[in-house]
């Protein structure tokens, strides 16, 4: 499976500053823009420590995996091992990165001594130790587990050969010679296990298992088995699949009929089988059909070896680079129907990740009628939706083509990255290929690598093995932690106010400005606390500029409503507009206040249909959008991409929805999304993905735990809550909290 590198973003923030791009194309409406991502952190968080108590790491490094006082004795730990490549590539010995690993600590958080009392003689591994708290002692046995051989496969799989039987240098083929435990094989093997302490390495052994009596001409699967013969650890099996494309039955071809005028019939490719049931895509000259005129036409077909996912197979057996598997057949009758009475009809499936073509099926009936697809003739891993099962006949359209994605039936295996030992049960599931799903962490874990946290199906690779780490038990004080934030002008640097309060370590405090204060930035907005006493400096600005907000309608122009208050100079607020009216200009929907001009007014209009009224925005990947009139017909006007508008009426016209964004002009409701304006500060709950404007999940992105963001507007998107982050970043409401 294709690993995706997630990146853990951390204050990068959302500006609401309003940048013109692009240029207003309905003036009725509102001015297209653009929002950029920028860093509004203008100052980092000044934090000072007084102590250093609590800490998840303490002063030896270690980093407390379990307390002494849970600790039974002569309980059996499980482990993986520590190997002499481990030791050498430390500056500590093998006792200290024992105990590291173990990570043993009394009830406050400090590490215990480790004893080894006795080694495996074979290894010389520790099998034995001991810890002493006070007066207590308690010895632990430890069990190793070591890490599975592994296998992987240099060849295709399958592995494709062209003729009737398998050729005769096959055993050496796949294995680049009879005996599997050589260096040149192309099943190369490997250990994670290294050398132990008395100087034995990892050697990796491999056997073969034909389990299918008539490969040699029906094809069938190759078992290979590793061992790790040093530490005596069998590993999981790699199946090879070989499969024999024989020449295809030319007689699936036989009577083969076109509608007449059906020019999508004549050029799309049709599939056939062989004995062993093998798939072909077959061509045609197509150039020797005239699809105007009915009659009989001599074609030559040219059957080309595909796979479930209608991709040319590669012969194997040819020993020429990127040779395909193709039978030709000269000769072949094939007929122009005009009979109006009969239709030929053909039903093309794709498959929806490469758009090849995997399954054809083709009949005659009646103009109008139902026809139900045979789908046991469906390659294995895909299924027809109940709507996509039948196809109805249509002399005019006599070719339907449609897409489908092969289901995955993915298979999760958790690992403790330090015992080797697995985590719960494998978490199993069915999805489309290509799909992402969000992994969950088990209780008490995180991931080892957060990349993991993003599944993206592949048939190719529905298994998958995670490794995670356990969270450190010492994280969990034995007393609470005493913080203080001091409040600084952010204009003379002076501390106009003091809190103190406690919380837990690890705990994200929100902070809340002083009366008659804002906070400066968001780099104010909280903390993270992380040790006792801490100290943490946060900035703000005196809330002593007054603003007084009116709402004019734009019909009748009088005052309809209107919204007074403090706040600091160029702090932003979300304006309430009076029940029963929307706005007219989408960017009006949050205010910046300005010391330079006291007295707004606002345009806003009648709302007839609240449900109908509202903020839409055009997708910020999309590109420019089409504006139609009134009965759908495309206007000379576009919309710029990521442009904000207000619309008044949502109307289906042709059966397709649109919004109204002036008089007269519509664009596609597929083609914008609604929102809401809103500013606050959201705070990940935990690490957290994000999606873009249509809810596709970014596999390269992931928020990191804890950390505050701004965000300019709420949407409901594919039915979730969610909130914005950044021009084209959402995260979901049930994965953040709200500082107002």
């Amino acid at each position: 499976m294709k690993k995706y590198r997630m990146v853990a973003l951390v204050g990068v923030l959302l500006s609401t500053t309003i940048l013109g791009a692009n240029t207003s194309v309905i003036e009725a409406a509102t001015k297209s823009k653009e929002i950029r991502v920028k860093n509004e952190l203008k100052r980092a968080p000044v934090i000072q420590a007084t102590s250093t108590s609590a800490n998840s790491t303490n002063d030896s490094g270690i980093v407390g995996k379990q307390k002494f006082s849970d600790l039974k004795n002569d309980q059996t730990l499980k482990i993986s091992p520590i190997f002499q490549e481990d030791v050498d590539s430390s500056r500590e010995g093998y006792a200290a990165l024992l105990q590291n690993k173990l990570g043993i600590v009394d009830d406050k958080g400090n590490s215990l001594a480790m004893t080894i009392e006795q080694r495996d003689k074979q290894t010389n591994f520790a099998t034995k130790v001991s810890y002493k708290d006070g007066k207590q002692t308690k010895t632990i046995n430890l069990e190793y587990n070591y890490f599975k051989p592994e296998l992987t496969s240099e060849r295709q799989d399958p592995m494709n050969y062209k003729g009737d039987s398998l050729p005769s240098d096959f055993m050496d083929t796949i294995t680049s010679g009879k005996n599997l435990n050589n260096a040149s094989t192309n099943v190369p093997k490997s250990s994670h296990n290294g050398t132990d302490l008395n100087g034995h390495k990892a050697d990796v052994e491999t056997e073969i298992t034909y389990m299918s009596s008539n490969i040699d001409t029906k094809g069938g699967e190759i078992e290979f088995t590793p061992t790790d013969v040093t530490y005596g650890i069998k590993g999981n099996s790699l199946i090879r699949h070989v499969k024999i494309f024989q020449e295809p039955d030319w007689n699936q071809l036989a009577n083969r009929t076109l509608q007449l005028n059906d020019k999508n019939g004549l050029s799309k490719p049709v599939t056939i089988t062989d004995s062993n049931g093998n798939k072909y895509s077959v061509t045609m000259n197509s150039n020797a059909i005239d699809i105007t005129k009915p009659g009989q036409y001599k074609v030559t077909y040219e059957a080309t070896g595909i796979d479930d996912s209608g991709t040319p197979v590669i012969d194997e057996g040819s020993h020429v680079v990127d040779n395909k598997i193709v039978y030709t057949k000269r000769n072949q009758l094939i007929t122009v129907s005009g009979d109006k009475t009969q239709v030929n009809y053909n039903f093309i499936i794709k498959n929806k990740k490469t758009g090849n073509v995997i399954d054809t099926q083709s009949g005659q009936a009646v103009d109008g009628s139902t026809v139900t697809i045979d789908t046991s003739k469906l390659p294995s891993g895909y299924a027809l939706s109940d709507t996509q099962k039948t196809f109805k006949v249509d002399a005019k359209n006599p070719t339907k083509t449609i897409e489908i994605a092969k289901s995955v039936n993915y298979d999760i295996k958790y690992l403790d990255k330090d015992t080797n030992q697995q985590i719960g049960k494998d978490i199993t599931g069915a999805g489309d290929e290509g799909s992402s799903i969000v992994l969950q962490a088990p209780s008490g874990y995180e991931f080892a690598d957060t990349s993991d946290m993003i599944l993206t199906l592949d048939s190719q690779a529905p298994q998958k093995t995670i490794y995670l780490i356990k969270k450190a038990t010492s994280s969990i004080p034995v007393e609470r932690l005493n913080y203080t934030i001091q409040y600084k002008d952010a204009s003379t640097n002076e501390v106009v106010d003091k809190t103190t309060s406690q919380g837990n370590l690890g705990d994200y405090i929100n902070v809340q400005a002083p009366d008659g204060y804002s906070l400066a930035d968001l780099s104010s907005y909280g903390f993270l606390l992380n040790k006792n006493n801490m100290i943490f400096t946060s900035y703000v600005t005196k809330a002593d500029t007054s603003y007084s907000i009116s709402y004019i309608d734009e019909t009748t122009n009088k005052e309809v409503g209107s919204q007074t208050g403090k706040g600091a100079n160029g702090s932003k607020i979300n304006l309430k507009v009076p029940a029963g009216y929307a706005l007219v200009n989408a960017d009006d929907a949050i205010y910046q206040i300005d010391s330079g001009n006291k007295n707004i007014k606002i345009s806003v209009r009648k709302a007839t249909d609240s449900d109908e009224l509202g903020l839409v925005s055009t997708y910020p990947d999309g590109g420019t959008v089409q504006v139609y009139d009134v009965n759908g017909k495309p206007l000379n006007i576009e919309l710029g991409q990521a442009s904000n508008w207000v619309t008044d009426q949502l109307k289906t016209i042709n059966g397709v929805e649109y919004y109204r964004v002036a008089t007269d002009k519509y664009i596609r409701t597929d083609k914008a999304y609604k929102y809401v304006s809103f500013s606050n500060v959201v705070t990940t709950l935990k690490e957290t993905p994000v999606y873009d404007s249509k809810g596709k999940i970014n596999t390269e992105k992931v928020l990191a735990k804890n950390t505050p963001w701004y965000t300019d507007r709420i949407a409901k998107i594919n039915g979730i809550k969610m909130y914005r982050v950044a021009t084209n970043m959402w995260v979901k409401a049930s994965e953040i909290h709200l500082k107002y």
